[in-house]
């Protein structure tokens, strides 16, 4: 929910102040920007963990 609301202030600073100020900011989120060093998908990754401590 925080994200969320970070995302929408910074839509309306873009809305308002983009042309004037010659400047874009972008919301940067982990769920969007971020990827596994492994190369495979991160919740598979985290599904496996999750296996082997219950076993």
């Amino acid at each position: 929910m925080l994200t969320e609301i970070a995302e929408k202030v910074i839509d309306e600073w873009k809305i308002c102040n983009n042309d004037e100020r010659k400047l874009t900011l972008k919301a940067v989120l982990w769920k969007s920007h971020s990827a596994s060093e492994s190369g495979k998908q991160t919740q598979g990754i985290l599904k496996n963990m999750r296996k082997h401590r219950e076993n």
